[in-house]
């Protein structure tokens, strides 16, 4: 059985850039050169300068983080993923832009952020589009959207494909399958820091699979 647990830092410095990385099953919290801090979800990197320059302050997220930013009127702090550019000065947000979604989703806690020149006000989110590069506004849900860093894992509607995806990034586990359900599947639910055998057998007896779980290596049987 798994939890997520933290993990020290993975940072690897090239060119004066420092990567910041939290391996699958972990969560990571990383303080930046202005003090700003971050976590970092599982499967999820950024990158950064070893310091920010007198106008700006730019990182680079690959997969979700949760972004507290320190207030600094003369350098404009942005975070680039896949073509999507948030930018604040001072205020906390969560930034979904995992490699396989179609879309990357910014979500504003306090304070206002710009996303390619569409302003947002705290309790809303913006949907991009990294092919049509087309932008949506929605209201959002904190519980659901915070709920990675508060050691919650959601299943909101989710099909096969995204269940064995987060699976995957939350405890940590390589997913085999003896054949896949059909485009109908989908699953919700909701598991605070529960062990993933809890998760498994609650999903399985719903949704009709077996399982065998052999240290980091997980079958799902139909």
């Amino acid at each position: 059985s798994y939890q997520p647990v933290n993990q020290p830092i993975v940072e690897l410095a090239v060119n004066e850039t420092v990567r910041s990385s939290s391996p699958s099953g972990t969560k990571t919290r990383v303080v930046l050169p202005d003090g700003s801090i971050v976590w970092l979800n599982s499967d999820s990197y950024i990158e950064y300068p070893k310091g920010f320059s007198d106008e700006a302050r730019i990182i680079d997220l690959v997969g979700e983080a949760f972004f507290e930013v320190k207030k600094d009127c003369k350098r404009p702090f942005t975070v680039r993923s896949f073509g999507a550019n948030t930018t604040a000065l001072g205020t906390s947000f969560n930034i979904s832009a995992f490699p396989e979604n179609r879309v990357v989703e910014v979500h504003l806690i306090t304070g206002k952020v710009l996303v390619n020149n569409v302003l947002l006000r705290p309790g809303e989110g913006v949907s991009y589009d990294k092919k049509r590069e087309f932008i949506k506004v929605f209201e959002i849900d904190l519980d659901k959207v915070l709920g990675w860093k508060n050691g919650i894992l959601f299943f909101d509607g989710d099909d096969f494909g995204s269940f064995v995806r987060k699976i995957e990034r939350w405890y940590g586990v390589e997913v085999t399958v003896n054949k896949r359900p059909g485009k109908e599947w989908s699953v919700k639910g909701r598991f605070e820091k529960e062990y993933l055998t809890n998760v498994l057998e609650t999903v399985g007896f719903n949704k009709s699979f077996s399982y065998k779980l052999n240290d980091k290596e997980l079958r799902i049987n139909f």
